[in-house]
């Protein structure tokens, strides 16, 4: 499912963003979360690569193209 990509500039999303992300220690328990990363991506034109902190989900998750 394509997310909401959240943006530096605005207060609140910033310091989500701020924030230091858990590490995975399963990978059954992020695996709609890479699928969301995927769909997120891909519906970004140029985008290169996202991470989970980036759709507000705070673990140590990216994807790149």
């Amino acid at each position: 499912m394509i997310k909401r990509v959240l943006n530096y500039n605005d207060e609140k999303d910033r310091e989500i963003l701020k924030t230091k992300s858990e590490n995975v220690n399963n990978i059954e328990e992020v695996k709609e979360l890479i699928q969301d990363l995927k769909d997120t991506l891909h519906s970004i034109p140029f985008a290169k690569g996202i991470s989970a902190i980036q759709l507000g989900i705070n673990k140590k998750v990216c994807i790149c193209s």
